[in-house]
Formats: structure tokens, sequence, C-alpha cells
């Protein structure tokens, strides 16, 4: 997807591999403040058609800091893997972890690890 196109894959969208923007989530964990090994995947395939991509958790009507949950990303690819820690003190209920640049045709992933109050804009993340 070109900048300026956006599209939220989240719990009442889970989006579709097969249809832009080729991302899917498998599951919302966690749903009702339950703690332990709350384990969320999401996938992407025709990265070539996506320019940038923010990976982003929120604690659904709650403000808090992520860094006490002890969680984590982890960003795979055929050949790598990264591990995103999720360390920010800031409180608030969205948390931007990463963000993946694919604006030149070689994906980048960027460790962003910002909390905010409000909604993140893609575009104030490029």
């Amino acid at each position: 997807m070109k900048t300026g196109e956006e599209k939220l894959i989240y719990f009442g969208d889970k989006g579709d591999l097969n249809t832009t923007p080729f991302i899917y989530l498998d599951k919302d964990s966690g749903v009702g403040d339950q703690g332990g090994d709350n384990k969320e995947n999401i996938y992407l395939t025709n990265l070539p058609i996506i320019e940038n991509a923010l990976i982003v958790a929120n604690i659904f009507n709650k403000t808090t800091n992520f860094s006490k949950y002890d969680g984590w990303v982890i960003v795979k690819s055929k050949n790598e893997s990264f591990k995103v820690p999720l360390i920010c003190k800031t409180t608030g209920s969205w948390c931007v972890i990463a963000r993946i640049d694919n604006s030149t045709g070689t994906p980048h992933l960027i460790n962003i690890n910002k909390t905010m109050r409000d909604k993140p804009n893609i575009e104030d993340f490029i």
C-alpha cells in the first residue's frame, strides 16, 4: 500500500492474506485482561506492495505502562528474526512497537517502542 493509504488490522478486522493489504492477525489474546502466554501472530504476504507498516499494540479501554507486562514482539522472515522488547515506561493505551520501511524495495525494521495515549498515525513515524 502506498503512503497515505491505511488499513487497520485488529480483533474486529483480522485482515486477509489474499487481499490488500495482505496482512492477517490470527487471534486477539489477553481478552478480559487475562495474563499468561498471550501470543498473537501477524502474517504479511506480498510485502512488495507495502511501503510502510506500523506494528502497534493496544490495550483496549486501559491506560498502562507496557513495560510492566514483560512483553515483546518477534518479527521473523525466512532468514532473520528480530525481538523487540516492550520497554517504554510511559503510560498510555497504545504502544507503537516498530515500523517496517519498504519504501526502497528492501524492507527494514525500525524499533520505535513508544507508548501513546491516542491512536497513532503512521504519517507521524515516516
